[in-house]
């Protein structure tokens, strides 16, 4: 498995009670994601529900509307110092190489706060957004007017690389014959991968080697 992000855990903590925070990160290649990770904890004792979540990054400090690319099962959350906390995503997204996305925590808060972990950053490197949690609450599909910010977090996703993916996809072979010629063709069969919930065609790309997706229906 690889990892995009930023897997440093954070010299101090902010707040992600009602308010999705972001931080922007570039993938540097295709691949599925698995699971999403970040470094939290909580104000005291009890308990408090906790999603992680990606977005689309269209430009923009923020962009005027982030998208949802996929989120993750709902978790809960005790420890009151500084843990790793690793959720599964509830779909596969199919990242795009070289594109950056929005990798966000949001939490409940019953009676106490849950904290992120970060570093300091350069404006544009994350978002804010002010949405009430109550669970089991998704993630909004869209969000419009997002806040800039500048943070670096600890969080990151866990993928599996496109070239790894590929095999998920037939390779079927035929052979078509035409008077004297007989001409061999390589179809790539069962190819549809999933992008915001549309199927993705995959290519490969002759330089790299890497199969990644050909077109996206959005």
């Amino acid at each position: 498995m690889t990892l995009f992000g930023n897997e440093t855990t954070g010299s101090s903590e902010i707040g992600i009670s009602n308010l999705v925070r972001g931080g922007r990160y570039t993938i540097p290649e295709g691949g599925v994601g698995e699971s999403m990770s970040a470094m939290l904890r909580m104000s005291g004792s009890g308990t408090e529900e906790v999603r992680l979540g990606i977005y689309d990054d269209i430009g923009g400090n923020p962009p005027a509307t982030l998208t949802l690319i996929a989120e993750t099962d709902q978790s809960t959350i005790n420890n009151t110092t500084k843990a790793l906390k690793t959720i599964d995503l509830t779909s596969s997204p199919v990242f795009v190489p070289g594109t950056s996305y929005f990798l966000c925590g949001w939490a409940h808060r019953n009676s106490r706060f849950v904290n992120m972990w970060k570093d300091a950053g350069s404006f544009g490197d994350s978002m804010r957004d002010s949405n009430t949690y109550t669970p089991p609450n998704s993630y909004p599909a869209e969000m419009v007017g997002a806040s800039g910010d500048g943070y670096a977090f600890g969080i990151y996703v866990t993928y599996e690389p496109a070239a790894g993916g590929a095999a998920k996809s037939g390779v079927a072979s035929r052979m078509l014959a035409g008077g004297m010629l007989g001409m061999m063709y390589n179809v790539v069969a069962s190819s549809a991968w999933w992008y915001k919930g549309f199927p993705s065609v995959l290519h490969k790309d002759e330089a790299s080697g890497i199969w990644v997706p050909a077109a996206r229906w959005v």
